[in-house]
């Protein structure tokens, strides 16, 4: 896993109980920013019948013993803003402390063995005023988010799928490089959502169907959906403003074709 950020904060070191000798220590240092991630974690992999055949492999956070000794193994990690603690392992999932600045946001990206074409997630929403709820992400790109910190916010991929919900509303559109997002259709939920709650992106082609966390389901076309489809998936933790406290995902997938 790499790691980066605009405004970079180590990870802090789990406390793993690991008889180490010299070298071992060495090599644990250099990735100490990892450490933090090394608890109650399983990568669970299964061949499914997903469109156009291929596999899903499925993230299950905050559950279980520890199954491996690096946590999002495979992930680049990217920061954007500040939380007051970072990205960690609690009895509930992956999170991260109150928003501290504007626009804070976190980047889980993995290039998957061939083309996505379903991206999901469950994330865990607490009761908050209206507008105060962080908000989950779900990418699809032509191309990685720059790890360069310098290049980041100046060179954001075409996407195929930016999908973002929270606990009121959501949001699906595609994004163009230089050119932001350019929204296919919102909604609001008629009620808040409270507690866990999964999203599943599906694609077939240039169509996308998206099984909101209320059971309804919306379907999109768009040529962009499928020229700007690649191997690239990406969950992002964001959160608006100050004080906002992050969701929380208690696990995320992507399937692809062969």
């Amino acid at each position: 896993m790499s790691y980066v950020g605009v405004h970079r904060k180590p990870l802090a070191e789990a406390s793993i109980p690991v008889e180490r000798n010299r070298s071992t220590r060495a090599a644990l240092a250099s990735f100490f920013v990892l450490l933090s991630l090394c608890a109650s974690l399983s990568i669970l992999k299964s061949a499914v019948g997903t469109p156009g055949g291929g596999s899903i492999d499925r993230w299950i956070f905050g559950s279980g013993e520890l199954r491996i000794a690096m946590a999002l193994d495979g992930f680049d990690v990217l920061r954007h803003g500040g939380n007051e603690t970072p990205l960690s392992l609690t009895s509930r999932g992956l999170t991260l402390g109150t928003a501290t600045e504007t626009n804070s946001a976190t980047y889980l990206q993995r290039r998957m063995p061939g083309t996505v074409n379903r991206i999901g997630a469950t994330a865990f929403f607490e009761s908050a005023p209206p507008g105060a709820t962080g908000q989950v992400a779900l990418l699809i790109s032509a191309s990685p988010l720059s790890t360069d910190p310098s290049l980041f916010l100046a060179e954001v991929p075409n996407m195929a799928v930016h999908f973002v919900f929270d606990s009121e509303t959501w949001l699906m559109s595609v994004w163009r490089h230089e050119g932001g997002q350019e929204v296919l259709g919102v909604g609001r939920f008629a009620t808040p959502l409270l507690g866990e709650r999964s999203v599943e992106v599906i694609r077939r082609d240039d169509q996308v169907s998206i099984a909101l966390p209320n059971g309804q389901t919306v379907t999109f076309r768009d040529p962009r959906i499928a020229s700007w489809s690649s191997q690239w998936a990406t969950w992002e933790l964001y959160e608006r403003g100050p004080g906002i406290k992050p969701a929380v995902l208690t696990q995320i997938w992507a399937g692809w074709e062969k």
